[in-house]
């Protein structure tokens, strides 16, 4: 899964780095960014997000965006 969402960062975000930590503290992505990153691993995953239960560090980390993905899988 992580390197699922290395892939889409990598196609997403234009200042991703491959790195871990830090996406948005690191300014990495801007919000549209995030629109496309959330659009992207809902089709990839098969899953619905709801907008209004992501949370910062959710899409902090790569880590951080599989957790979301599990919680979203369990519906």
């Amino acid at each position: 899964m992580h390197e699922r969402v290395r892939k889409i960062l990598n196609k997403v975000v234009n200042n991703y780095r491959n790195q871990e930590n830090d996406i948005v503290n690191e300014g990495m992505a801007d919000s549209f960014e995030y629109v496309e990153i959330i659009s992207e691993l809902e089709k990839e995953f098969d899953i619905m997000i709801p907008i209004e239960e992501v949370r910062i560090e959710d899409l902090d980390s790569v880590t951080g965006i599989c957790g979301l993905i599990e919680r979203c899988m369990k519906r």
